[in-house]
């Protein structure tokens, strides 16, 4: 396979791949295309883990989303009274 990228962005891109992270964020830490880090997935095999993951990163932004909503709402509720 002819990566590009020095040894130790390899295995940060295995690693950020590994995490689920959005293409997005992953192309943005290691200053490579949205592209290459998709064509990577594809060709490595670690297409089926990385969307497992990228559920779980999804519910868990979700969760967070949520969670400072609720927070909020209290505070203006405390607010409020």
């Amino acid at each position: 396979m002819g990566s590009h990228i020095p040894i130790k962005a390899q295995e940060k891109r295995n690693e950020l791949i590994e995490q689920g992270l959005p293409l997005n964020m992953i192309s943005a830490k290691l200053g490579i295309t949205r592209q290459a880090v998709s064509n990577y997935i594809k060709v490595s095999g670690k297409s089926d883990k990385w969307k497992k993951e990228r559920g779980r990163f999804k519910a868990a932004q979700k969760r967070k989303k949520t969670k400072a909503r609720i927070n909020e709402e209290k505070r203006i509720g405390a607010i409020s009274r």
